[in-house]
C-alpha cells in the first residue's frame, strides 16, 4: 500500500518537476507566489510519503524514502524540513555521522527548528553522550514544549539513565501524560512506557 501510494505521487512530482523546469524563468529570479505554493504543497507530499516509509520495518520502503528525498532535495534543499528527513533516512541506515550532518545543516538552516535537536539528542545518547543528549533534548523542548516525541523520548532517558530514580521517574511519569495528548501513534508508545516506569516502581516498593 506504502509503495502504491509512493509511486503515485513520485510520478506526479516528477511530471510536475519537468514542468516547472520547462516553463518557470531563469532560476536567478525569484519564483512568483503561485509556482512557490505549487512546490510547497508537493514538497509535503513527498515528506509525508517519506516520513511514512521510514516508519515502515521494510527495507523496500526504506528505499522509497530516499527515492523521495531525492525529488525533495531537487525542488527545495535549502528546505529545513528536507535536511531534518535526510537526517532521519541515514539515522535510520545507521549511518550516524551523516544523520549528525543533516540536523546539523537543518539547524544552520533554522536554530530554533526543535526536531533536529530532539534527533541529535537520539545520537549522543546512542554515544553514550548522556550530557549533551540531556541539554539537546531541553533545547528541542524549549524550542517547542508541544514537541510531544521529543517529550517522550527525553522521559524515557531520564528514566534509563538518572541516578536519582524515584524523583526522575515521577518527572517522567508527568512529561509521558502530558505527551499523551499527543496523536494516536505516539500515544501508544507513551502508553507502553508509562507502564514500563509503573512496574519499576512496583518492583521497587516489593524491595
Amino acid at each position: 500500500m506504502i509503495n502504491n501510494k509512493l509511486n503515485i505521487i513520485l510520478q506526479n512530482v516528477i511530471l510536475f518537476t519537468s514542468l516547472l523546469l520547462v516553463a518557470c524563468v531563469p532560476m536567478e529570479q525569484p519564483r512568483t507566489p503561485e509556482e512557490m505554493m505549487l512546490v510547497e504543497n508537493k514538497l509535503v507530499e513527498l515528506l509525508i510519503a517519506a516520513n511514512t516509509a521510514l516508519e515502515s520495518d521494510s527495507k523496500n520502503d526504506l528505499g522509497d524514502a530516499e527515492a523521495a528525498l531525492k525529488i525533495a532535495t531537487a525542488l527545495k534543499s535549502d528546505d529545513v524540513r528536507v535536511q531534518d528527513a535526510l537526517g532521519c533516512l541515514a539515522l535510520k541506515q545507521g549511518d550516524l555521522e551523516q544523520a549528525k550532518f543533516y540536523f546539523q545543516q537543518a539547524l544552520a538552516l533554522d536554530n530554533t527548528y526543535d526536531p533536529a535537536y530532539a534527533h541529535l539528542a537520539m545520537i549522543a545518547e546512542r554515544n553514550n553522550d548522556l550530557l549533551i543528549a540531556r541539554q539537546l533534548y531541553l533545547l528541542a523542548l524549549q524550542h517547542n514544549p508541544l514537541n510531544y516525541q521529543a517529550r517522550n523520548n527525553y522521559a524515557v532517558f531520564l528514566v534509563k539513565h538518572s541516578k536519582h530514580s524515584a524523583e526522575i521517574r515521577k518527572f517522567a511519569q508527568q512529561e509521558l501524560l502530558a505527551a499523551q495528548h499527543s496523536y494516536d501513534r505516539e500515544g501508544t508508545l507513551v502508553k507502553k512506557n508509562l507502564k514500563k516506569i509503573k512496574a519499576q516502581d512496583n518492583t521497587a516498593h516489593k524491595k
